[in-house]
């Protein structure tokens, strides 16, 4: 490269940096040159260990495909009637377009490594196939016959005077092989795209999620984050892009799981729990005592009163009044409502920050104290999405806690990430919700087992306890409501 090459490239580059900044084009349709060398750099170990597993796969399928397009050509070589019967379909599939022969590969063999390589295998067979063939074949009839005044046989032709004839064409054919085997990726990760539909807006308690796309802890599956809130059901946006065919998991609370399955027959499994006990608390002017005293107008979110209604039981409509609480506890801080639910993480904060203000008590019931001792904020997708992309249910799993405990660890850096996204986020509120995530997800069993560990018993706790307050017409099969063969392999700290 000489100097006059050099100063072209710099000085397109300068130019490119100044129209992207002075017109102000947005980095997701066109990064300044500086932008996109300072994210090089900052996710540098992410993109070498992502390269070098890029080149290990296809270099696997180069390989394969490279030994099988030789031999094959060799036993068209040899065998008129096997060239007659398969080199026709070898032309054909070789003019297939990509994107038609990666999508279905995907789908059978999974988008782990092998659906990978044998794309890769299927892209370098062909190109190196036929110009092997057609040099192997276009050997002089002369220097045969001379061949044939020695006696060879037809195994000395081929290795003194066909193959060695035919290895410039070879090596020619590998050039154009090795570069479909590395630009076939993109195609065949057409399937790996993920979408996480989340229960809430961006909050400390769905870090997981949006901590693991910032920092490359789902690997090689592409996520997309989609944030929640009031009156959004995780549930039905889960369906409706399952049913659109994407790869697609929500998160919820474990008894709508139940309830769809069971009410709407909806193939719902559960791969991990996010808080292995309830968050939610019931906050009063005063103190509740029993179950009895759940009494008048209470606020509650849209789709998470069965934990209120089984805390009292059938009947629990004539003891208190659902009224749909939204996205605050103004109604209750005025007084308007006796009873309002506050998650620990959230809602508890303010209440607790508010009433300090206003020079008044108030009180917190445990939903546990009352007899109803469940979970919160499961990740959920589909029995069908379980059995075509495992390695994307496992990556996803995976990714997301790690994103949850790096989030522990890093709870500042954490904030910048999901400001991100939501920018009306208060920096005091989110770290006072560290210390009660911490409280909901590290506990004994997943100290042992991993975050997103998922308790059988706490299932049947919640299956038992919505049967009985009439919630369910039947006991539901509660084995077949989750799936304990993704374990996270996060042991928190």
């Amino acid at each position: 490269m000489n100097r006059y090459s050099i100063g072209s490239i710099a000085g397109i580059l300068v130019l490119w940096e100044i129209l992207v900044r002075g017109l102000e084009v947005p980095k997701f349709l066109l990064p300044a040159p500086t932008t996109i060398i300072t994210y090089i750099i900052a996710k540098s170990q992410l993109l070498v260990s992502h390269t070098l597993m890029t080149f290990m796969e296809a270099g696997t399928g180069f390989i394969i495909g490279s030994i099988g397009a030789i031999l094959t050509a060799i036993a068209f070589l040899w065998s008129h009637p096997f060239k007659e019967m398969f080199y026709p379909y070898a032309v054909i599939l070789n003019s297939t377009s990509i994107v038609a022969i990666a999508a279905p590969i995907v789908i059978i063999f999974g988008s782990g490594m092998w659906s990978k390589v044998i794309t890769a295998v299927i892209c370098v067979y062909f190109p190196v196939l036929g110009p092997t063939f057609k040099a192997l074949a276009s050997v002089g009839a002369s220097e045969l016959k001379w061949m044939d005044s020695y006696h060879s046989s037809r195994w000395q032709k081929f290795r003194y005077l066909q193959f060695p004839f035919a290895l410039p064409q070879m090596f020619a054919s590998f050039k154009v092989a090795w570069t479909l085997a590395v630009i076939v990726f993109p195609f065949s990760a057409i399937a790996q795209e993920a979408i996480v539909h989340e229960a809430w807006f961006v909050h400390m308690e769905s870090a997981g999620g949006w901590v693991a796309v910032e920092k490359g802890f789902y690997g090689k599956i592409g996520v997309k984050e989609v944030q929640g809130g009031p009156g959004i059901s995780p549930i039905q946006k889960v369906v409706a892009s399952v049913r659109a065919g994407n790869i697609a998991f929500g998160n919820d609370y474990p008894e709508n799981i139940i309830r769809a399955r069971e009410k709407e027959g909806i193939d719902l499994v559960v791969v991990s729990v996010d808080f292995q006990t309830s968050a939610m608390r019931i906050i009063s002017w005063n103190p509740i005592k029993s179950a009895k005293d759940i009494k008048g107008n209470f606020g509650i979110w849209i789709g998470y009163d069965a934990k209120a209604k089984c805390a009292v039981g059938k009947g629990w409509e004539k003891q208190f009044t659902i009224q749909n609480q939204g996205g605050d506890i103004k109604p209750w801080l005025m007084g308007t409502w006796p009873l309002a639910s506050a998650m620990t993480y959230n809602e508890l904060i303010t209440a607790q920050r508010e009433t300090k203000k206003m020079g008044k008590k108030f009180y917190t019931t445990d939903y546990k104290d009352l007899g109803i001792d469940w979970m919160d904020n499961v990740l959920f997708t589909t029995g069908e999405m379980i059995k075509k992309y495992p390695e994307v249910v496992q990556a996803v799993v995976a990714g997301r806690y790690k994103g949850f405990q790096w989030a522990l660890d890093n709870p500042k850096e954490t904030f910048e990430i999901l400001k991100k996204t939501n920018e009306g986020l208060d920096f005091a509120h989110e770290m006072d919700a560290v210390a009660s995530m911490k409280a909901l997800m590290i506990t004994a069993d997943t100290k042992k087992n991993g975050l997103g560990f998922i308790h059988p018993k706490k299932w049947e706790n919640v299956a038992k306890d919505m049967f009985k307050a009439g919630l369910l017409e039947k006991m539901p099969e509660v084995k077949k409501v989750y799936s304990d063969r993704f374990p996270s392999g996060v042991i928190p700290k």
